[in-house]
């Protein structure tokens, strides 16, 4: 078969504890020897494979996803939310040497603090992966522990192919460098950052310098996004700039996978990279709106709640 998009990143079980704790600052303690009450839990499962993979499938499209867990109840957890989600589990590899990631989200009414265990998730190598098996139009790659190695096999295999590249680095991706990510960057069609990211990888601090300096590397679309004050996307032709739609967010868990997915499901839907922007835009709003960074997701047969997304073209 050959999907729309195979996801590659992460796979992890999360459980989200509610209030019942204060932040002092901007810190959240916690007195040794003590028991603290929280008001509520609940689980669900993420990572930036699984998170993607969501918004793709439940937009219509044939998606596989490709990680790495443990065969531990988590891992069951993370299979039985794909086969629900009909999304194609049979890139996912189990390994019996790790725990299957653990995100603890700990929410407060100002913010919230993640405890992660990356386990399985980040132990991904080339040998696991049957790569002739990975027949798709688009890689949406998110984070895969900073393996160097992996993320060229995974680029010169999409070159190879004619697979277009998404690319959502994490933050081990991003600590390699531009030195060593420079080469890659070359072959992204879609490069997705938040601003801290995006100064981090180009020691610019100026947005129209980061625009200037990524779009010449990847010469495609650079996407920058800066939690509720919006986004700017650029390509070589033009330049766009959207705010967020400032719905009250309960937990902010997968607002970005949501949004990097959706931008590339729109580009795929229409190639207008206006319109990618109000999709996106709308369905990270719509998963702030819940717990769990699957729950909120749009779906097919509600696309219309993204018209209301303004975009405005600018120059730098």
């Amino acid at each position: 078969m050959r999907y729309d998009v195979i996801t590659i990143g992460s796979a992890t079980r999360d459980v989200f504890w509610k209030g019942g704790f204060k932040p002092v600052k901007d810190r959240l303690c916690f007195e040794l020897g003590s028991k603290t009450e929280i008001e509520d839990l609940y689980f669900s499962t993420g990572g930036g494979g699984t998170n993607t993979a969501a918004t793709f499938a439940n937009l219509g499209f044939r998606v596989a996803c490709l990680s790495k867990i443990g065969e531990d109840p988590g891992g069951q957890a993370v299979l039985d939310d794909l086969k629900e989600l009909n999304v194609d589990s049979k890139f996912i590899k189990k390994t019996s040497d790790f725990h299957t990631a653990y995100s603890t989200v700990l929410s407060t009414e100002l913010d919230r603090a993640i405890l992660v265990y990356r386990g399985a998730s980040q132990e991904m190598e080339s040998k696991d992966i049957d790569f002739d098996q990975l027949e798709a139009k688009w890689f949406y790659i998110s984070s895969v522990g900073g393996n160097l190695e992996l993320l060229n096999s995974f680029f010169n295999y999409a070159v190879k192919k004619n697979i277009r590249l998404a690319w959502n680095p994490g933050h081990k991706e991003l600590k390699l460098g531009m030195g060593d990510l420079k080469s890659l960057l070359s072959n992204v069609g879609v490069l997705i950052l938040n601003l801290e990211e995006a100064k981090k990888l180009t020691g610019e601090g100026k947005i129209s310098d980061i625009f200037g300096s990524l779009i010449k590397l990847t010469n495609g679309i650079v996407v920058v996004t800066n939690g509720m004050k919006g986004v700017d996307v650029c390509s070589n032709k033009s330049c766009f700039r959207a705010s967020a739609l400032g719905n009250e967010a309960v937990e902010r868990a997968g607002a970005g996978d949501a949004f990097g997915s959706a931008f590339v499901a729109g580009l795929i839907l229409k190639n207008d990279i206006e319109y990618a922007i109000q999709l996106a835009t709308a369905n990270a709003s719509s998963v702030v709106s819940e717990i769990g960074a699957k729950n909120g997701l749009l779906r097919k047969d509600s696309l219309g709640k993204f018209e209301k997304v303004k975009v405005d073209s600018f120059k730098f």
